[in-house]
């Protein structure tokens, strides 16, 4: 496993280094990827994937002012702007409202371009839809892309050992996955708490309670141990 991971770190550096490089006209192209296939396929599902002829031909004319809209209302909460490897839930209402501005913006456009009835309402919905899950979906799998392959792990890393599951371990465990220079290779949590041994929180598996520490170590080599676990006594990290 961890052969493979090496292996598609090192066929997606060169692709990933140029588009980091480039990442504001990447971004924006592909927003407008997501624009046009979002509608596209707002059309496919209207019509049960046998679009009227007609149709073709709205969709196609009206796509200039999807793109205009959709990028108004995407400027307006600065959704070209961040960091996707940083997305959370918290971004799930600022995306869902540039949505929902730029379908009401194209809307508008196509009734006073067009006329009420040249596309049909329920167009905008799934359109709304569509786009809404598309950004999320890419957005969530850079995320993820980035947290599996987007760092390179070294020889000299150090294997560690996180004590406590709790908001404290979870924070190292973000931390040591975003930050290289620290020159870690998190293995796992330790947690007492019986709900969440052999369980997966931040993708790492809690391995087990304090008293098999020493047994851990020895399976995973581990390098270093981390303590986070702010209320924890002394006598507890001693043990």
């Amino acid at each position: 496993m961890r052969d493979f991971r090496h292996a598609a770190v090192n066929f997606l550096s060169l692709p990933v280094e140029v588009a980091l490089r480039y990442r504001g006209v990447v971004k924006f192209l592909l927003h407008m990827a997501i624009f046009i296939f979002a509608n596209h396929f707002a059309y496919y599902l209207r019509f049960d994937f046998n679009i009227p002829p007609a149709h073709v031909l709205v969709m196609r004319e009206t796509i200039p002012v999807l793109l205009v809209a959709k990028t108004l209302g995407f400027l307006s909460f600065g959704l070209f702007r961040g960091w996707w490897r940083y997305v959370s839930i918290r971004d799930i209402f600022p995306i869902a409202a540039g949505c929902t501005l730029g379908s009401l913006l194209f809307a508008g456009a196509v009734v006073l371009l067009w006329g009420p009835y040249h596309v049909p309402r329920s167009i905008y919905f799934l359109d709304w839809g569509n786009t809404l899950l598309i950004v999320l979906a890419f957005r969530y799998m850079i995320r993820a892309g980035r947290e599996a392959f987007g760092r390179k792990r070294r020889a000299t890393d150090r294997r560690v050992l996180i004590v406590g599951a709790g908001a404290a371990g979870q924070m190292i465990a973000r931390e040591i996955v975003e930050n290289a220079s620290l020159g870690m290779e998190e293995v796992g949590f330790i947690d007492d708490d019986p709900a969440k041994i052999g369980t997966r929180i931040q993708g790492l598996k809690v391995l087990g309670g304090h008293e098999r520490i020493g047994e851990i170590c020895r399976k995973h080599e581990v390098d270093e141990i981390i303590i986070a676990i702010p209320s924890a006594p002394p006598k507890v990290v001693r043990e």
